[in-house]
């Protein structure tokens, strides 16, 4: 599943990610009292919205979709794509039960979910042309390479945990994973991927910079981006 975490990353960040949530990383301080419990709660999300989408990605359900579309660049997303409607209820439905679990979820938790819908809707626009460039086999090692150099760009916004479902501080003003550091470190990594995607084919970093100037538009990140200029 190495060009999917790729496609994470490079082809709209947060989407296919929040699918899963995001595997606890190491802390770099001391969290509050509850915050493994409610990291274990996380957890437990991430196997019910696997059985949620259960029957629509199963391999069975996948490779019919694929055989249906095997002319086509990435039939694989043309499966991801004719499912947005069940991704999205899935993702809606443990949304519902993260957002109630610590006080910094009730505000981070809605705009994680626009983030995660909007990256999902560019993704699968016009017939899934950036899915397909982010999916084709052709790009996964400059993808790989890309991702190696520019990982550490995103310095723990890529850890649900950490930026929207737990509390690991009772202070505000001490938590740095705010809306902002949020837009910016993921802004941060396309720009590396705009830049080590230069080796690469013409289609592919004209894809990441696509998404970047999507990113910086869009609803719930451009506001932040338009205050620093």
């Amino acid at each position: 599943m190495a060009t999917t975490r790729h496609l994470i990353v490079f082809g709209a960040a947060m989407a296919l990610a929040a699918l899963v949530l995001a595997y606890p990383t190491p802390l770099p301080f001391e969290p509050l009292e509850g915050f493994f419990e409610c990291r274990q709660k996380t957890l437990a999300q991430r196997g019910v919205m696997k059985e949620c989408l259960g029957e629509d990605f199963t391999d069975e359900a996948m490779n019919a979709t694929m055989e249906l579309y095997k002319d086509s660049r990435c039939p694989l997303c043309k499966h991801v794509c004719s499912k947005q409607d069940v991704i999205r209820r899935c993702l809606r439905e443990s949304w519902d039960v993260l957002a109630l679990l610590s006080n910094k979820s009730v505000e981070m938790v809605p705009f994680v979910r626009s983030l995660v819908e909007e990256s999902l809707h560019t993704l699968c626009d016009n017939d899934a042309a950036l899915l397909s460039v982010f999916l084709d086999e052709e790009n996964s090692q400059c993808l790989t390479d890309a991702w190696r150099t520019c990982q550490s760009r995103l310095e723990g916004a890529e850890d649900f945990n950490l930026i929207a479902f737990c509390d690991f501080t009772d202070i505000p003003d001490l938590d740095p994973y705010s809306k902002p550091f949020i837009c910016q470190k993921y802004m941060d990594l396309f720009e590396c991927g705009e830049e080590e995607t230069g080796r690469c084919s013409e289609e592919l970093k004209t894809s990441v910079t696509q998404v970047m100037s999507i990113w910086r538009n869009q609803t719930s990140c451009s506001k932040y981006f338009h205050t620093t200029e």
